[in-house]
């Protein structure tokens, strides 16, 4: 069976979305750079399928036509390591998975654009996927509780409004080896919903 392939316009337009970066949130490698010849690049990118390209493939999807298959919608942009990655495990890399990472990409290339980059002393954050109970489990409640603040899960398109209007902001927690992350997790019928705390009494 033919597979339905990206274009290239469609390939540099994913690239340039996702600021030529892995768009899996543990990730997050640049995938362009400098050859030795200065009239030509690297590229360790790819456009990958959210859906597989051919009956068979990973996450396949034969309820959608091939211009939709091989449209936009349906690309997201990864380093090669973890495109393979994603297609080797397709029960946990799901659709709304891949989704819900190419959505978070994107809104991240966006924000950082025109801005200087962070200063190494700046703790690196990342966005850690948990699971619904997963707050509860690492004391975080009890933590926040003490410190004087409530915690709410919140949808991300709300996030801007809380973070700009309503006072509230995103939880940072530290695991047990330091590494600082923004917790997030996913819905079924929702890309993605965050945690964010708020100062009791603010």
């Amino acid at each position: 069976m033919p597979r339905d392939d990206f274009t290239g316009p469609v390939v540099r337009s994913i690239a340039d979305r996702a600021g030529h970066r892995c768009s899996n949130p543990n990730c997050r490698a640049a995938t362009s750079g400098p050859r030795l010849d200065e009239t030509k690049s690297l590229n360790v990118g790819v456009a990958a399928h959210i859906t597989a390209a051919a009956s068979g493939g990973p996450r396949y999807a034969a309820q959608i036509g091939a211009t939709e298959r091989s449209g936009i919608a349906n690309a997201i942009w990864l380093c090669q390591n973890c495109a393979k990655l994603i297609d080797n495990d397709e029960e946990r890399f799901t659709v709304e998975m891949i989704r819900a990472w190419k959505l978070v990409a994107e809104d991240y290339a966006l924000n950082i654009i025109g801005k200087s980059i962070p200063q190494p002393t700046q703790p690196t954050i990342h966005d850690k996927w948990v699971g619904s109970g997963y707050i509860e489990n690492a004391g975080i409640p009890e933590r926040l509780l003490k410190e004087g603040y409530r915690i709410q899960w919140i949808f991300a398109e709300e996030e801007t409004n809380y973070l700009e209007f309503k006072g509230w902001e995103m939880v940072v927690h530290t695991d047990n080896q330091g590494e600082k992350w923004h917790l997030k997790w996913l819905q079924p019928d929702h890309p993605y919903i965050v945690l964010m705390k708020h100062k009791i009494g603010a």
